[in-house]
C-alpha cells in the first residue's frame, strides 16, 4: 500500500480502487458456448397394429406378435420416391400452359406447299413415284401471292429416279375458295407463265 501525506489522498485512492473493483471488465469476458441439452431417446412406442405401448427397440409386438415396420426403411423409400418424383412435380408447377395460337389467316405456308405438290404430281410421268422433301420453302411475294421453291424426286420415262426443281406461284381467291396459278416452272420448262 502506498504512503499518503493527507487523508484526502487516501480517500481518492480508495474511491478509485473501489470503482475499478466494482466495474465489470468487458474486454476480458468471452462468450461461453451454449450447450443444448441432449434430446432424450424415447423408451416406448405404440404398436402399429394393437396400439399397446411396447419397448422402442422392439421389432415384434409382445402383445399381438406382429412385426413393426422400420422407420428407417420407410424414410429411405420416401426419399427415393421424392428423388424421382420431385423434379416431375417441380416441372408441373413451373410449366406454363402454352396453347398454340390459331392462325386465322388462310392459306398458310403449309397450305401453299401442299397445293404445289398436287400441281407437280399432275405434271410428272410417274406421279406415284414422287417423293417431296420434308421441309418446303414457301413465302409471300410483295403482291400477296404464295411462292414455293422446292424439288421432287420421281421416275422419268426410263424408270430412273431424277431430282427436279420447281417454282410454283399462286394467289388464293377467298371468294371462290380456289388457287389461281400465276407461274409454274418444273425443271427447265415453264408450264404456266403469268
Amino acid at each position: 500500500m502506498p504512503e499518503f501525506k493527507t487523508k484526502e489522498e487516501y480517500e481518492k485512492w480508495k474511491a478509485v480502487r473501489l470503482q475499478k473493483a466494482t466495474k465489470p471488465q468487458v474486454e476480458n469476458i468471452e462468450p461461453k458456448p451454449q450447450v443444448r441439452p441432449k434430446a432424450k431417446k424415447p423408451t416406448e412406442k405404440k404398436c402399429r397394429h394393437c396400439a399397446m405401448m411396447i419397448p422402442f427397440e422392439a421389432r415384434i409386438c409382445p402383445h399381438c406378435r406382429k412385426s413393426q415396420p422400420s422407420t428407417a426403411k420407410a424414410i429411405i423409400i420416401i426419399g427415393i420416391i421424392l428423388l424421382f418424383l420431385g423434379p416431375c412435380f417441380i416441372a408441373l408447377i413451373t410449366h406454363k400452359e402454352t396453347t398454340p395460337q390459331k392462325n386465322t389467316e388462310y392459306p398458310t405456308e403449309i397450305d401453299a406447299c401442299v397445293q404445289s405438290t398436287h400441281i407437280v404430281e399432275n405434271n410428272l410421268k410417274s406421279p406415284s413415284s414422287a417423293k417431296f422433301p420434308w421441309v418446303c420453302s414457301a413465302f409471300r411475294t410483295p403482291a400477296g401471292a404464295w411462292s414455293v421453291h422446292s424439288y421432287v424426286d420421281a421416275q422419268n420415262s426410263f424408270g430412273a429416279m431424277i431430282r427436279t426443281n420447281y417454282i410454283w406461284t399462286a394467289e388464293y381467291n377467298k371468294d371462290k375458295n380456289e388457287w389461281n396459278i400465276i407461274y409454274f416452272k418444273l425443271g427447265d420448262e415453264e408450264l404456266i407463265k403469268g
